[in-house]
């Protein structure tokens, strides 16, 4: 059982008591809900080596596909060592971040996009979307495909920093053109 404001090893947000999934009927799984990856179920054991920075160097990869599971299905993913330890390659994924880009790009026409839609982005929840590793890698690609002028703004937030913390943006007809 999770106690509150335990954090998800996989992203570093607090897991609030109203994320936490019902799994009464196994005391030996945990599941819980974030904007970030949707809904996941484990093992306690297997979040406990979460927590403590096993496979961490997959996080990234790992967190996009539960994203892309819960947002196709509504369905929690039941996460493994199996899928840890291998199954996860069996599932396309982009790499660099070229395909990162392009797979976001992707992402956004078949959501909408092509009808021009308008999205709102958080790039802290809706980095998982592009399979970045963080926040400031899902703004570099926002900027790129801005740049490119795939997307357009139609209003951007952003810190002192340059970072952005929120943006509408729709897909502009270059960046439907371009799928």
């Amino acid at each position: 059982m999770l106690e509150k404001n335990t954090k998800c090893p996989l992203t570093g947000n607090v897991i609030m008591e109203t994320d936490i999934i019902d799994t009464s009927y196994n005391q030996l799984i945990v599941g819980y809900r974030n904007r970030v990856l949707g809904e996941v179920i484990m093992s306690g054991m297997l979040f406990t080596m979460l927590s403590e920075g096993k496979y961490n160097d997959i996080y990234h990869i790992i967190v996009g596909i539960l994203r892309q599971n819960f947002d196709e299905t509504k369905i929690p993913f039941e996460l493994t060592t199996e899928f840890l330890e291998s199954d996860y390659k069996n599932y396309l994924y982009p790499n660099d971040f070229n395909e990162k880009t392009n797979h976001y790009l992707k992402y956004l026409y078949e959501n909408g996009g092509k009808e021009y839609n308008s999205f709102r982005v958080l790039p802290d929840y809706d980095y998982s979307l592009a399979y970045a590793t963080n926040s400031e890698e899902f703004c570099r690609i926002l900027k790129k495909l801005d740049s490119k002028e795939l997307i357009e703004f139609t209003h951007k937030a952003e810190a002192e920093n340059g970072k952005i913390i929120s943006a509408d943006l729709i897909l502009t007809e270059k960046g439907i053109n371009g799928i």
